[in-house]
């Protein structure tokens, strides 16, 4: 009896609350770096290693968005203060914290008695988001010039602010109200960096997690980030608690990562892999990470697979290309000595440029659009919108003056220091960071390895960073 009683007993008690981790002065300031300076892959990596922490962090970061209208008129009020410490702490809450949250920026402006609180407000609304407006434009605030705010000629034409210190006057375009301005720029708020936290937050999961999300959810009800913070709270609550992936689960998601658009940047759920199962991110990325380098002779063997007649020869060749640079072992200038035909010209101009395109399966070698065009290597001035060394696509001789121009010319560089526009090596590169937050001693030999690589190469460079940085 008393043996029942006290099994009884035990199953009823509650386990003991696991205590909240501390974060570190040491670590949020480490982060607080990443969260204003970029990149963003190795913050994520940080929050999803460790995730406790990382909703700790999150916490103070995604805060409920509002302003009530007494706390508006009241900043708006300081922004006059003739004590600089005063108005500039109103100006950096305002510049977070838009005033439209509160009222539109017609009746804000009613508010403002002087020209040094129109100058102040007009800036921040311009420049929503920085801590200080560029070096003009700080000086435009606190020095000389008042604004006018200008409504519209006619019903659905823009509002603008008109700035009187300068001849003419310059007029800059701003929305009125809060909708008008979510839906005129897409980072309102900071937008893209809170949806990735919030997105970090879901992958996580967790009541801690969900918590965070649900609070933020309290916001203006008319804020976009508000809306999108409910929505995700009610997955997060649908979904329950966190599941661990398999192997087999988590290799499909690392896949995914590495896969990736890089116009779809980071999926969190997807780099919680890497995070979770360090041991088998490490392998993949063994797999998928080399020293970026090149001989001459390779280089030679490569071009020849390129214009090879085979076509199973040249969509290795094209594989390759996006796994390596040329302009290792060669300038680009050079390697198009190589190409001795307009089939040629064109398959290395794809090469180059199309490292980021799906080359799974009997793919064409030679691209339909091109049948009736050549190409020509040209050095455009800097100034130019496409400068440097370029692709310019020409009408093949035989249709019409071969020197006529037909297309947009293709960005390619011609030796590794300007190799990497348009994101080039940035997977790679999140890759590197992620093998930095690993932190094993496999994980680091892969970046030293990458680091062997040319000296360069935008992937050698990023490599050498992050292990000076480790020291």
């Amino acid at each position: 009896m008393t043996l029942a009683f006290a099994l009884l007993v035990a199953t009823t008690v509650p386990a003991a609350p696991v205590p909240e981790p501390k974060l570190t002065a040491e670590k949020a300031a480490a982060w607080d770096k990443l969260w204003v300076y970029g990149p963003y892959c190795p913050l994520l990596c940080h929050l999803l290693k460790e995730p406790r922490l990382g909703v700790v962090y999150l916490r103070g970061k995604l805060t409920p968005i509002r302003m009530g209208e007494a706390e508006a008129k009241d900043l708006l009020a300081k922004l006059g203060s003739h004590t600089e410490e005063e108005w500039q702490a109103a100006y950096g809450v305002l510049v977070i914290r838009d005033v439209r949250l509160a009222m539109p920026l017609s009746d804000a402006w009613a508010e403002l008695k002087t020209p040094e609180q129109r100058r102040r407000l007009a800036i921040a609304v311009t420049y929503w988001g920085h801590r200080a407006a560029y070096a003009s434009e700080l000086s435009r605030m606190v020095k000389y010039g008042d604004y006018t705010l200008v409504p519209p000629e006619k019903p659905g034409a823009d509002w603008h602010l008109r700035w009187d210190g300068s001849m003419p006057p310059s007029h800059t375009k701003v929305s009125n109200d809060l909708a008008g301005w979510q839906a005129e720029d897409r980072n309102a708020f900071n937008g893209g960096q809170v949806r990735l936290m919030l997105r970090t937050l879901e992958a996580i999961g967790g009541p801690e997690a969900r918590a965070v999300v649900e609070k933020m959810a309290t916001g203006h009800p008319d804020v976009d980030l508000t809306k999108e913070a409910a929505a995700a709270g009610k997955r997060m609550k649908a979904a329950g608690p966190p599941a661990a992936d398999s192997r087999m689960a988590a290799g499909l998601r690392m896949l995914r990562f590495w896969q990736r658009h890089l116009d779809d940047g980071h999926n969190p759920a997807d780099l919680a892999a890497f995070m979770a199962h360090p041991d088998q991110a490490v392998a993949f990325l063994r797999a998928n990470l080399r020293p970026l380098k090149m001989t001459h002779r390779e280089a030679v063997v490569l071009l020849n697979r390129l214009f090879a007649d085979d076509p199973k020869e040249v969509r290795a060749a094209f594989r390759q290309f996006q796994r390596t640079d040329i302009r290792a072992a060669m300038p680009l200038r050079e390697a198009w000595t190589f190409a001795a035909t307009a089939d040629h010209r064109g398959r290395l101009v794809h090469a180059i440029s199309g490292w980021y395109k799906d080359l799974s399966g009997d793919f064409p070698i030679d691209d339909e659009n091109d049948k009736l065009l050549d190409y020509e290597l040209r050095k455009h001035p800097d100034n130019w919108k496409a400068p440097g060394w370029c692709a310019v696509a020409v009408q093949r001789m035989g249709t019409t003056e071969k020197s006529r121009f037909v297309d947009y010319p293709t960005e390619l560089g011609n030796t590794l220091q300007d190799a990497y526009r348009n994101g080039r090596w940035n997977r790679e590169a999140d890759g590197l960071h992620v093998l930095d937050v690993i932190g094993t001693d496999a994980a680091v030999a892969i970046i030293k390895d990458v680091a062997t690589g040319h000296p360069d190469a935008h992937l050698t460079q990023a490599a050498k960073r992050i292990l000076k940085q480790r020291k």
